[in-house]
Formats: structure tokens, C-alpha cells, sequence
């Protein structure tokens, strides 16, 4: 049996410290964490794929996120990344089935605690227009000239301003937002992820609560370095350096796509589809 992460905690009902002893709170639902079970299921039908019949351990397939910290022994990483918040001691495994990372800086913390990280990198989130036609024809119908898409954490700081998009929610919802977007600025890293999938220009603005880790590596891990990409200061600084920005992602999915753990599972034969 293959479990598909997604990070979704429970808003705590508790205050305080009392918050861990929360269990039955709504979902957090903040979009581009769950991402990963879109992209593949997507991808399994994709190359016709099923669950194996026969009974097996369990194990989990780690997509999309800076959620490693998650992982155990055996898991299976297609695409995510580390946390640059967490310590190398939260990373718990000895051993890993990694087929794909988001990108260098994960690949390179992998290799140092003697994990095998081959060098194939991307975020699978921008597989999403080739797997889901509709985008490309959402991307045609604008809607807003700006989307401001902030980290969840930051929701409150930024829901007064002009263009937001709440990172909480239905995932299909948000997607159609960016995409009926003509420039995207945010410190949500999936609302950056998805206008450059779609062609988008898109400037990303300074985490206060994300260290640049995650950006950095989704940057590399798409073919650029330190002085291909700007990321602004505020968000008054991305709105300027956006209406000049361009959409020259030049990123190939080829890699990604044949990385895809389909031995994970069983193929689907005529006969059964």
C-alpha cells in the first residue's frame, strides 16, 4: 500500500501550549501542500497505474512540500524538498528510495547524511499544465491584472490588498485564480510555482516567517542561480518589479516525468480499464 504525503494539520481549537492536545479542528488546507496527491493521481492515470493487489508495508510517497523531516526508512521522495527550518536531527531516516528532489540544495543535505539523490530536480506542481489541459484555456480568460498569493502564515497581514488570493482552500479554486492572473506576486512558493508553469510573470516577495532555503532550491532546481532571479524585499517592491518581469521558465519536465515511480505500483491492462 502507497500513502501519499500531504502535510494538512489540524487548526488547533486549544490556546497556547494546550494547541498539540487538538485533535478534532478543521484542516489547515493551505493549497500547494496538497498539491502532491493532485500530481499523482494525475501522473498514475497518466501512465496507467493502480494499486498492487497483493498485500504488502506500507510506505509513503513524498511529492511535493519541504516535508522530508516527515519521511521514515524506505520512503519514497519524487519532488520534495527540505525544510531549511527544520534541524538535521528531526530527519529521523537512514535510508531513503529517492527518484527526484525539488532541487540542489535538497539534493546536497541528502548526500550528507549518505542518501543516494539522483541529480533529476523540479517541483512536480509544474507538471500540473501538462497534466490538466483546462489550465492552459483558464490562462486565456483573464479575470485580475495582479494576484498577491502570500504564504498562509501571512494571510492576515496581506488579505487587504489589491488582487489577494487566500492560499486556504479548495486547491482547484486557487489554481483558477493564478491562472486568470496576467502577473502573480507572493511568498507562497506554489502561487510563484504555478504562474511560472503557466507562463506567467511572477516576482516572489521576502518571507517573514520562511527562511530562503526553499526558494533558493526550487530556483536551482529550475536551471537558475542567485543572479537569474530577484526576489523582492516587500510586497510594494515585487508589485514595481513585476510589471516589467517576464515568463522565461526554461525549465524541461522530461526528467520529472520519467523519474516518476511507477514501479510503485501495478499497470492497469486493457482488459481491466
Amino acid at each position: 500500500m502507497t500513502r501519499i504525503y500531504a502535510w494538512n494539520p489540524r487548526k488547533p481549537l486549544l490556546p497556547g501550549r494546550l494547541a498539540q492536545y487538538s485533535r478534532y479542528g478543521a484542516r489547515l488546507s493551505n493549497f500547494g501542500d496538497l498539491l502532491g496527491p493532485i500530481v499523482v493521481d494525475l501522473m498514475k492515470e497518466r501512465f496507467g497505474l493502480r494499486e498492487r493487489p497483493e498485500s504488502g508495508p506500507e510506505r509513503t510517497l513524498f511529492s511535493i512540500g519541504s516535508v522530508l523531516h516527515e519521511a521514515a526508512d524506505d520512503d519514497v521522495v519524487w519532488g520534495s524538498g527540505v525544510n531549511g527550518k527544520k534541524r538535521r536531527e528531526q530527519h529521523m531516516f537512514t535510508r531513503l528510495d529517492v527518484r527526484a528532489v525539488r532541487g540542489p540544495r535538497t539534493a546536497a543535505f541528502l548526500r550528507e547524511m549518505g542518501i543516494d539523490a539522483p541529480d533529476v530536480f523540479g517541483d512536480p506542481a509544474l507538471l500540473l499544465p501538462l497534466l490538466m489541459p483546462e489550465m492552459s484555456e483558464w490562462a486565456q480568460q483573464k479575470t485580475r491584472r495582479i494576484a498577491v498569493v502570500p504564504n498562509f502564515n501571512e494571510r492576515a497581514q496581506f488579505k487587504k490588498a489589491p488582487g489577494f488570493i487566500d492560499p486556504l482552500g479548495d486547491p482547484f479554486r486557487i489554481i483558477r485564480e493564478i491562472a486568470a492572473s496576467e502577473r502573480v506576486v507572493g511568498s507562497s512558493l506554489h502561487g510563484l510555482v504555478l504562474a511560472e508553469a503557466l507562463g506567467i510573470p511572477a516576482v516572489g516577495f521576502a518571507s517573514g516567517v520562511e527562511l530562503p532555503f526553499k526558494y533558493e532550491d526550487y530556483f536551482a532546481g529550475t536551471g537558475r542561480g542567485s543572479n537569474d532571479v530577484t526576489m523582492a524585499a516587500d510586497l510594494p517592491e515585487a508589485l514595481r518589479l513585476v510589471e516589467t518581469a517576464t515568463a522565461d521558465l526554461s525549465w524541461t519536465p522530461d526528467p520529472l516525468i520519467a523519474a516518476f515511480p511507477q514501479d510503485i505500483w501495478t499497470r492497469t491492462t486493457h482488459e481491466e480499464s
